[in-house]
């Protein structure tokens, strides 16, 4: 099983190279940092009378640059990446061609949502390291010395738990766009989602511990009510891993039944 899943991934990994597939995993960190960047050059110059230390501007800096990257950025992401790399095999019908190798047809279905998972991991990997470009810019224009106190342990932390918790929104997503060919119903389906749980989280509701398109804000520093990230990481990530397995088996029928 193993050997198949790396055949997999080996094919994968040539067809994303021939596509603009990349592109959006690459586009999205830069987006989300140059937004960061033109929020913190907007603040230079102004007074910060709660800012008493490297510690408390990092905190602060980190609470806004993560609400950016997860409540307006990492949805489009996933909705974008996970349709990009469905429509490889939609165009042409190219799954057709995929069961017809001696594999089972849920490992396709397996291969394309753990891809999508890595490139939205990496996205969430370069934004975190150009978050820090932003804060060290800022920092020196401020004269705050954040340089010698890059709390990269708490940074790595809450890129970790944040990715964790959109593990289902990955899923569901994957899920859509295997489901349904091109770009307007995945997307538009999540999309709609997306609104409904930004929605509700302006009213400041508990949604984000449980709600797949916005669990993931529940996992950065102060978005559960109850100060606890966990429910929202188990709520992601566990629910992704059980869901991921119902998904793949339903695809599969689907595929026999055509």
């Amino acid at each position: 099983m193993i050997d198949i899943f790396r055949a997999l991934l080996k094919a994968e990994s040539i067809k994303l190279r021939r596509s603009g597939t990349l592109i959006v995993p690459l586009a999205a960190p830069a987006l989300a940092s140059l937004l960061q960047f033109l929020h913190l050059a907007d603040m230079i110059g102004d007074p910060h009378p709660k800012w008493t230390g490297p510690a408390v501007v990092w905190a602060d800096l980190v609470q806004h640059g993560w609400d950016v990257w997860l409540v307006l950025i990492v949805p489009m992401l996933i909705f974008f990446e996970a349709a990009s790399l469905a429509n490889l095999e939609h165009r042409g019908n190219q799954w057709k061609q995929l069961f017809t190798a001696p594999v089972p047809r849920w490992a396709v279905y397996a291969t394309k949502i753990l891809f999508c998972a890595v490139l939205v991991g990496g996205g969430f990997m370069l934004f975190a390291l150009g978050f820090t470009a932003d804060a060290l810019i800022f920092s020196g224009f401020e004269r705050l010395r954040l340089a010698s106190a890059i709390p990269w342990l708490e940074i790595l932390r809450i890129t970790g738990k944040t990715f964790l918790a959109s593990w289902l929104m990955i899923v569901i997503q994957s899920w859509l766009s295997a489901r349904f060919a091109g770009f307007v119903a995945p997307i538009g389906i999540g999309f709609a989602a997306w609104i409904g749980g930004f929605i509700f989280l302006l009213g400041k509701r508990s949604l984000p511990l449980w709600y797949p398109w916005t669990t993931a804000i529940g996992a950065r520093p102060g978005g559960s009510p109850h100060n606890s990230t966990l429910i929202p990481i188990l709520s992601g990530c566990a629910s992704a891993v059980l869901l991921g397995v119902l998904v793949c088996r339903d695809l599969a029928r689907r595929r026999d039944r055509a």
